[in-house]
């Protein structure tokens, strides 16, 4: 269950969000999304619209070109596949859900399964050898006060008949 809200919490946070009207959005909404998905290669890595320098020589130019793309009718998705060409995947905030990105997307489940396979086998073990141990701790310990028992008594008549004489 944790995996499918997961995934859908990435499947909706890679679509762009309609305006308020229900109609296409506009180039500036395109605009600021793309911004939240897109790396700041000055080497602060933040986002591109969050980039803390004020005079940075990779984002001012990144935004106006992105602008201008979109302006020009570009779609979102032109945009960013010339910014992939031109910079590589390292552009982008997120690895593209394709390939051997998706191992990085399903490693964290696998691991969290295989971790906890194992810790329940290790505790299973642990609680079974337990058991066994205290089964064999109790019968071991019951024969052996069988046979002082025996001993004790043994012993005991030897010395009441010795009384007697």
């Amino acid at each position: 269950m944790a995996v499918v809200v997961t995934l859908a919490c990435f499947a909706q946070s890679s679509v762009a969000a309609p305006s308020a009207t229900g109609s296409k959005p506009s180039v500036e909404e395109v605009f600021n999304n793309m911004q939240n998905e897109l790396m700041c290669l000055c080497g602060c890595n933040s986002m591109l619209k969050k980039c803390p320098h004020i005079n940075c020589g990779f984002a001012i130019p990144e935004r106006k070109e992105i602008l201008s793309q979109l302006k020009s009718g570009k779609s979102k998705d032109e945009v960013i596949t010339y910014l992939v060409e031109k910079h590589g995947e390292q552009i982008l905030s997120a690895p593209t859900k394709k390939g051997f990105n998706l191992v990085g997307y399903a490693t964290p489940f696998i691991a969290i399964v295989l971790v906890g396979s194992l810790v329940g086998k290790t505790v299973s073990r642990w609680v079974r050898r337990g058991t066994e141990a205290s089964l064999n701790t109790s019968a071991a310990s019951t024969s052996r006060k069988d046979n002082v028992d025996k001993d004790l008594a043994e012993r005991l008549k030897k010395e009441l008949a010795d009384f007697d004489d």
